[in-house]
Order: C-alpha cells, then sequence, then structure tokens
C-alpha cells in the first residue's frame, strides 16, 4: 500500500515534468505528453501510449493555429503545472487548484479551451479592427467636417472685411461728393468776389479822378469851367452795382451718427447642413412637380410625357403603383382627403381620386376669362389660384400703386404660418402680405446670380420653423430665405453630388426630397434626393 502512494506521488510528479522536460510521447488515456519515465509508469496502468512529435499542431476549423503542449507553465499560487481549464473561474488551474477550490467547478481540457479563447480573442480582434476601421472612417470625415468649417470661417471673416471696405469707401465716396460740392460751391463765391473785388477797385480809381477833376475846377474858380461840367459826369459810374446775388455759402449738418447693426452691417447665423440620406432611382426623364403625401407616397409628374405617377419609395427604389395620362400646371393636396387638386388652365380646377384614380371637375372654378397656372391650399383649407388674366380672391397681379408684381405667369405658390404669399414667376419670388402689400421681391444673390447665371427660381417650400428654400436649378444652388422673403443663406447641392434641383417636398418625417441628377447633362434619369437640413 505505501508502495503504491509512493508509485502515485512520483507519477504525479512525473508528469508535472519535474524529472524531464523533453516529452516524446503521449497519453491517450490522460490526453499529456510524456517523457520516457512517464511513459513507463503510463504503461503500467495499461494506458495507450503514441510515439509524438515535439509538437503537436491542433487544427481549427477555419483557422490554423499552434499550441505548444510541451510548454510548461506553472501555478503560480502551488508551482505546479497547469492541468485543466476551470470554465467557472475562467482560469487555469493545477491539480492542487482543483483539489482546494475548483472541486465542482465545469473544467475542461486546456487545449480544448485554448482553442475557444483563441477563437475569442480573434472575434476581439476582428472586432477591433472593424472599430479602428470606423475610427478611421470618422476621422477623415472629422477632418472633412473642420475643414468645411474652416472654409466657412475664413469666407464669413473674409465677408466681414469685405463688408468692412464696402462701407468705408461707401462713406469716403459720399464724403469726397460733399467736398467736391463744397469746392465748387466756395468756387463760384470766390470768382464772384474777385470779380466784384476788380469792379470796386475800377470804380474807385475813377472815382478817385474824378475827384481830382472837381477839385481843380472848384479850386480854379473859373465861371467857365464850372458851368461847363455836366450832370452825367457828376454821377459817372456810380449806378453800377456790385453782384451780390449768390446764394450764401453752404454749411455742414452732421447726420445722425447711425447704429452700426446686422441691418446696415450683416450679421453671423448659423449655415446650414444638407446630408443626403437616400437616393431614388428613377427611369422618369424630367420630374416637373413633386408631391409627398401623409400616408408616405409621392406623387411625381412629367411634363414631358404628360404622365403623373403615384409611387411608394422602397429603399433605394420606387414602386409605381400608378400612373395617369394628364395635362396639368400645378397641383396640391386636399387637407381632408388626400386627392389631388390640379389646374391645366381652365377655370374649374380638377380633382384626382387617389384611390380609384377618377378624375372629376371640382367645387373650386374661378372666373371664367382667366387662365389658371398655379394653385395652394392654404393651413386654413383656402385655396390660392395664380393665373394669366383677371382677379382671384387673395391673388394678386397689380400692387397697391398699379405696379405689375409678376413678369412672367405664376408657377408656384405658398403661404408662410403667417399668412404671406409667396409666388414664384421663372424670374423671381414676391412675398405679399395678406392685404396684398408688397412685403420683398427678391431675384437672386450678387454673389450667386450674374448675367450669365440669373436667377432661376423653379420651386420653393416652406420649412417647418418658417423659412423659405427656392431652388435655383440652373445655378445648383437652394436660397433660404425668411418668411418675408430676406435672404438667410443659400447652398451649393453639387458639394452634395445633387444637381439641377428642380422640384422639391416635405417628407411627413420632414426629410427634403429633391428631384436632380448626380451627373451633369444627363436628362434621361432624374434620381430623387433625401435630404436632411439642419439649421434652416
Amino acid at each position: 500500500m505505501a508502495s503504491t502512494i509512493l508509485n502515485e506521488q512520483f507519477y504525479d510528479k512525473l508528469c508535472l515534468c519535474k524529472v524531464s522536460s523533453e516529452k516524446k510521447w503521449k497519453c491517450m488515456n490522460c490526453k499529456v505528453l510524456l517523457c520516457d519515465l512517464c511513459k513507463e509508469l503510463h504503461y503500467a496502468k495499461d494506458h495507450e501510449i503514441v510515439d509524438v512529435p515535439v509538437k503537436e499542431i491542433i487544427q481549427d476549423e477555419t483557422n490554423s493555429f499552434d499550441i505548444v503542449l510541451n510548454q510548461v507553465v506553472l501555478c503560480e499560487q502551488h508551482n505546479r503545472s497547469y492541468w485543466q481549464y476551470c470554465q467557472s473561474c475562467d482560469v487555469l488551474v493545477c491539480l492542487t487548484c482543483i483539489s482546494n477550490c475548483h472541486n465542482n467547478h465545469k473544467l475542461k481540457e486546456v487545449s480544448d479551451s485554448y482553442k475557444i479563447k483563441m477563437e475569442k480573442l480573434k472575434e476581439q480582434q476582428t472586432a477591433i479592427s472593424k472599430s479602428t476601421a470606423e475610427l478611421d472612417k470618422n476621422s477623415v470625415e472629422i477632418s472633412k467636417w473642420h475643414k468645411k468649417a474652416e472654409l466657412k470661417y475664413q469666407n464669413a471673416k473674409d465677408d466681414i472685411i469685405i463688408k468692412e471696405k464696402v462701407l468705408i469707401d461707401a462713406v469716403h465716396e459720399y464724403t469726397r461728393k460733399l467736398q467736391s460740392d463744397l469746392e465748387n460751391k466756395w468756387n463760384a463765391m470766390h470768382e464772384t468776389y474777385t470779380a466784384n473785388q476788380k469792379h470796386v477797385q475800377s470804380t474807385r480809381a475813377k472815382f478817385n479822378n474824378e475827384c481830382t477833376k472837381l477839385q481843380d475846377i472848384i479850386e480854379s474858380k473859373d465861371l467857365a469851367r464850372v458851368f461847363g461840367t455836366s450832370k452825367s459826369d457828376e454821377f459817372a459810374d456810380t449806378s453800377q452795382e456790385l453782384n451780390m446775388n449768390t446764394r450764401p455759402m453752404q454749411v455742414f449738418i452732421p447726420g445722425k451718427t447711425p447704429e452700426i447693426n446686422q441691418f446696415n452691417f450683416g450679421e453671423l447665423r448659423t449655415d446650414i447642413e444638407v446630408k443626403v440620406m437616400n437616393q431614388l432611382a428613377t427611369e422618369i426623364t424630367d420630374v416637373n412637380y413633386l408631391l409627398c403625401s401623409r400616408d408616405g407616397t409621392v406623387w411625381i409628374y412629367d411634363e414631358n410625357e404628360t404622365l403623373l405617377y403615384h409611387a411608394t419609395p422602397e429603399g433605394n427604389n420606387l414602386t409605381i403603383m400608378s400612373r395617369f395620362q394628364i395635362f396639368f400646371l400645378s397641383m396640391d393636396s386636399l387637407p381632408k382627403s388626400d386627392d389631388l387638386l390640379l389646374c391645366s388652365g381652365e377655370p374649374t380646377l380638377q380633382q384626382l381620386d387617389r384611390i380609384h384614380g377618377k378624375l372629376t371637375d371640382s367645387k373650386y372654378r374661378t372666373d371664367s376669362y382667366v387662365y389658371t397656372t398655379a394653385i395652394h391650399i392654404t393651413h386654413d383649407k383656402r385655396v390660392i389660384v395664380g393665373a394669366k388674366k383677371g382677379k382671384q380672391d387673395t391673388f394678386y397681379e397689380h400692387g397697391r400703386n398699379s405696379e405689375i408684381l409678376f413678369k412672367r405667369s405664376p408657377c408656384h405658390i405658398t403661404t408662410s404660418a403667417e399668412g404671406n404669399i409667396c409666388v414664384v414667376d421663372r424670374e423671381r419670388l414676391t412675398v405679399l402680405d395678406g392685404n396684398g402689400e408688397v412685403l420683398n421681391i427678391y431675384a437672386g444673390n450678387d454673389r450667386i446670380n450674374t448675367s450669365d447665371n440669373e436667377f432661376n427660381p423653379t420651386d420653393m417650400v416652406i420649412t417647418p420653423p418658417n423659412n423659405l428654400i427656392v431652388a435655383d436649378s440652373k445655378n445648383h444652388y437652394l436660397h433660404v430665405l425668411d418668411s418675408s422673403g430676406k435672404l438667410l443663406t443659400y447652398f451649393n447641392t453639387k458639394d452634395i453630388g445633387i444637381l439641377l434641383p428642380r422640384s422639391m417636398s416635405f417628407s411627413k418625417n420632414e426629410h427634403l426630397l429633391i428631384s436632380g441628377s448626380n451627373e451633369e447633362g444627363n436628362s434621361k434619369k432624374t434620381i430623387l434626393f433625401e435630404v436632411k437640413i439642419i439649421g434652416y
């Protein structure tokens, strides 16, 4: 019995590689590598012993990795080789560890646990690599954002300096004008003064000469000379008067020095940020009108083909639910039914049933002598109609001073929250208040629109914060104005890959849908860009 215990103790020590570090054998029962001495002990227990190389390779199903099974790793606490892996505690354990505190824990072979651990480590490595790649991508985006912000900062700084110079130049120019006017006035008065002085001197010389003659006659006491003096000689040149009829010299009356503020100098505003959230590919040639419904569907009109499409956005594509061969000039949706109200030049507006596709005359009718070109339904359910001729209820062709407000036929109408009426007529935007008074006429911005790049408004929308966005299609710009028609900012859609922005409509999630192209000069394919606008 004592011999058996001794042998087991010796076997235990040999299994822990305290005798020899060279292992050439493997016990298939115990699944450990053995030195020559350990091999004999395992033979004595009728264990299956096989010959193995110094290193054993364990292949993973998808990856190859090596485990050096004869690597000696000792337990720091008991100075014995690790025997198994404790899954309960997630640590390697030796025999003493097992007997002391891991006896009833879930244990696993080191080699199997090694494979699992390696897989987890590789998964973590892959996750870190993906996170690093995402971090690098974010770093690039941050750099782009910073570069764009820096460019805007520099442009704003330059614009402030330019505005300062413009005001200074204007003050200098006006100062020079006043000084020039003052100099001209002074020169004229000085010339008059010089002429008067010459006249005084000339007259004084004559008077002195006459006075000398008279003195000689008086002193001569000659009767003939005294009576020989004529009356005209006595008053020679005394009737000529000096030229004193010029206006008094001008004086400078300083005006009130104005306070420099945002109204006469400008102000800093948070610029808008436009992000493309999605692109919807279409096979439509030209989108003239775009209208988002409350149910998420979209109405798209191609004027060239006189086709009206009713579509549903699905991912990056549009699913056409129905199409109608119809001609019209403007459309809007009725508040309750979401049916379309159309105008096509006729006095009676038409109504299109969105479900059954039936086209009928609506209850809305204008004067019989007008040609309807644009319609808009207000928040309080009033219908505003634009037309070539005639006077409509809340439509204004002439201002209070009888000036013509619209150079061409109105093509788009919308209203602000406070009831201002905004009208686009292809050349400019006119904003009227509810009484028909002109609040502003916007014909573009000098920094964008020139004689070669004229303002080309093709559509406009009112934003949720009650500002106006106007599409300047040919110049690839969006102009952002307040509800009275004053410019707030502008955005070049080329910067986000949108060319020729033409029609617009806000979706139910307050994203702006813009029809355009991503390839200049390509009119065969229209793309609907879903964009998110921040800061409008």
